[in-house]
């Protein structure tokens, strides 16, 4: 995903240093969010200025947006949140059974080592109007594949009409289905 050649980089570090540097230098933290958040549309609206109004690019810039989501999450964010449950302890679901079907305290952690071990994550997600889950297996760009029950774990990059990923109602339901390839 961000991993373009060193001396591409460059170029680009410039700007982005030039960037962080004024939002840094805000006076009001909370005001960070809102330019931050105004850079990365205002990017977005003149890269499709540039290259057209065309569903390919929005759809590559919407793609490009849930791949840094990901990305950072991944590096960032769940290094961080594993430290502080190492920490601090984990936190019992118990209290919300009713949202996670047949997940609770015991068998949380469990499953995602297993999932891990293959390098995929439950994810949440809404589709068609309704919440679900499916599974997502991460390379090192980021995601690179999505679960589909019929074909296994399906290339984000490559993906026909249908190969679209397999949702479920439970985490459990999903974590089941893609075990059942994984195990392979």
């Amino acid at each position: 995903m961000p991993y373009i050649k060193k001396e591409d980089r460059l170029f680009y570090d410039a700007l982005v240093d030039q960037i962080v540097n004024i939002l840094a230098g805000l006076d009001n933290k909370q005001l960070v969010k809102g330019h931050h958040n105004y850079i990365m549309y205002t990017l977005a609206l003149k890269l499709v200025n540039r290259l057209g109004v065309r569903y390919a690019t929005l759809q590559d810039i919407i793609g490009t947006f849930d791949c840094c989501k990901m990305e950072f999450y991944r590096k960032i964010l769940a290094p961080y949140e594993e430290k502080a449950i190492d920490k601090n302890g984990d936190v019992s679901t118990s209290e919300v059974d009713f949202a996670i079907g047949e997940l609770d305290e015991t068998n949380v952690p469990t499953v995602y080592k297993e999932l891990k071990k293959y390098n995929c994550a439950i994810v949440p997600d809404t589709f068609r109007g309704e919440f679900k889950y499916t599974v997502q297996k991460f390379g090192n760009n980021g995601m690179s594949a999505w679960f589909n029950e019929e074909l296994g774990f399906v290339s984000k990059s490559t993906v026909y009409i249908n190969e679209f990923p397999s949702f479920y109602y439970t985490p459990r339901e999903a974590f089941e289905a893609a075990m059942k390839w994984l195990k392979k």
